[in-house]
């Protein structure tokens, strides 16, 4: 009932990116998030293949008391939802007590911890809403070259070798899924909260970064345009114009929501490829346009 997809602060990461140099710190962060997206989405499709039936969430963040908590993937089953928390690491890592950590000393945030506290506070939230359904959690470790020494043998973790073996349990019980089901996924899904209020972000302007239209495969900036499609250099895609001008329109609502849809902010973002009167043409078609004069600009519809 909810796939998963890029995040705001993932899809600002990327355009940033693109669009100038980052700092390695920025780079440090954006191969985290790249790395921890892959992850998820190779176990929510593993779900949805070998889970048998049930209602797969994925990527949910609820406040609850003033708390912040994101699950990954929540999978609803007849008898309990299984709450995930999903982890793409890899390398030699050692469990010593609460800490784990990596032959050069550098600490890994214990997903236990982090597992404990999101069952808390899920079992909060259906509390305040009156459900009383079973949770199980698991820390799922889907990369196949991460190796946890020491691991303590009764915690709640999947190492990907296990994945098969963890398929059959949940395959283990039949059982037919019901309104109760639909109706606290729904519950689940009202309470889910879009955006993270406190996202840390690289500082950026409109005049700082480079003007022009992504290529949505490699994520580099199109070169080549003639009269219809763009054309990437660097892995060949093409794309039609529409399509193309929309995702950078998009993309810069995303960036900079507090600046208004004008057609000369829009001519300037797609770096003057395209004729004012090709831009202006593709806003009123797609967009509500409000105003006279300077005061003009486009909405949604």
């Amino acid at each position: 009932m909810k796939d998963l997809k890029e995040n705001r602060e993932l899809l600002i990461y990327r355009s940033l990116n693109a669009r100038s140099v980052l700092d390695e710190e920025a780079l440090i962060c954006l191969r985290q998030l790249e790395k921890g997206f892959q992850g998820e989405k190779y176990f929510e499709q593993w779900l949805k293949e070998n889970g048998g039936d049930g209602i797969v969430l994925s990527d949910l963040l609820f406040e609850i008391g003033g708390s912040f908590v994101q699950i990954d993937s929540l999978f609803i089953k007849h008898d309990k939802t299984y709450v995930f928390n999903v982890k793409n690491s890899e390398g030699d890592y050692f469990a010593e007590g609460e800490r784990w950590s990596t032959p050069a000393k550098k600490e890994m945030k214990n997903p236990l911890l982090q597992l404990k506290r999101s069952e808390a506070l899920l079992t909060r939230l259906l509390q305040d809403k009156t459900i009383k359904f079973p949770l199980e959690p698991f820390v799922v470790f889907v990369n196949p070259n991460f190796h946890l020494y020491n691991a303590p043998m009764d915690q709640p973790i999947i190492y990907y070798p296990q994945l098969n073996r963890f398929a059959e349990k949940l395959n283990q019980k039949r059982g037919r899924l019901t309104g109760f089901h639909d109706m606290l996924a729904k519950k689940l899904l009202e309470s889910h909260v879009e955006e993270y209020p406190f996202l840390q972000l690289p500082g950026y302007g409109f005049e700082g970064l480079e003007k022009g239209i992504i290529c949505p495969q490699c994520l580099l900036l199109y070169t080549l345009f003639n009269k219809r499609n763009f054309i990437c250099s660097n892995c060949k895609t093409t794309e039609p114009l529409l399509p193309a001008v929309l995702r950078a329109i998009g993309e810069f609502r995303l960036l900079f929501p507090e600046k208004r849809i004008t057609t000369d902010q829009i001519h300037e973002w797609c770096k003057f490829v395209l004729s004012k009167k090709t831009i202006r043409k593709i806003l009123f078609a797609h967009f509500k346009h409000i105003g006279r004069g300077r005061s003009s600009h486009f909405v949604d519809k």
